[in-house]
């Protein structure tokens, strides 16, 4: 039952995340900007009545909005069930982006995330399909047996430009489904 429901917040998060841009502050299912006939309502309905995910204010969404990376990890670190009062011993080389922070911080201590280089995480900087697919692979390997196959990575036309720091999770996102085309 655990990993049925696992796999169910999964799902909902790379295709909220992964495909769809988002923002991540006050929780509301009922946004006027998501349609109920749109592809990704149910996803980010069920986000929202979790918790997981909010709008940019109390009735928007704005589904066309790029995640950056403090979004991405505080959306991660809520599914995980982050305590954020847990996080306050932990300190940033500087601070981040506020309430993005304490999940900045448990992404780096739980080795998550490598940051940007010079001590730097770059909050607002928009997260990558490449970012992403490691920042997922480097959560879920701590606890599962992930499998890694090039198989469907092999026959993208762009697998070349896949950097080398993130080719093993973008082998697994690929292989697993999570992450194919554009």
């Amino acid at each position: 039952k655990k990993s049925l429901r696992l796999r169910a917040i999964l799902l909902a998060l790379v295709t909220v995340l992964s495909v769809l841009p988002m923002s991540a502050l006050a929780a509301n299912s009922s946004f006027t900007d998501v349609p109920e006939n749109a592809w990704f309502y149910k996803p980010v309905t069920y986000m929202a009545e979790n918790g997981y995910m909010s709008g940019t204010s109390g009735s928007k969404f704005s589904p066309h909005q790029t995640t950056t990376r403090a979004m991405f990890v505080t959306v991660l670190g809520r599914i995980a069930g982050v305590d954020q009062a847990s996080q306050e011993h932990l300190h940033l080389p500087r601070r981040e982006e506020g309430l993005a922070e304490p999940y900045i911080a448990w992404a780096a201590e739980n080795k998550l995330v490598n940051g940007l280089g010079d001590n730097k995480f770059g909050p607002n900087n928009y997260v990558t399909r490449e970012q992403a697919a490691l920042i997922l692979f480097n959560y879920l390997k701590r606890d599962y047996t992930l499998t890694v196959s090039d198989e469907f990575l092999n026959k993208a036309p762009d697998k070349a430009s896949v950097s080398s720091w993130a080719l093993e999770a973008m082998k697994w996102a690929t292989g697993a489904a999570l992450m194919r085309g554009d």
